[in-house]
């Protein structure tokens, strides 16, 4: 299917955006909600462990967000 020469930047970028939405999204988060963009610890140990947090923090997030919007089976309560 051939589009107008108009419309082929416009899919281009759309394109473009939907394969990075998926890769760009923990960063953003871990940047936005837990301040992650800079890091104040100038070991690489501390800086390793501060990353490993924040991303279990990312991954807790999600996990809570989908048991909100229903998409998982939430545990089962006492």
């Amino acid at each position: 299917m051939l589009f107008p020469t108009f419309m082929r930047p416009i899919l281009r970028t759309l394109m473009a955006a939907l394969r990075s939405l998926f890769r760009e999204r923990p960063y953003s988060v871990i940047r936005g909600i837990f301040h992650g963009g800079h890091v104040f610890a100038t070991m690489i140990r501390r800086v390793r462990v501060n990353a490993v947090f924040a991303c279990m923090g990312y991954n807790l997030l999600t996990i809570l967000t989908l048991e909100r919007q229903e998409k998982i089976a939430a545990p089962l309560k006492n």
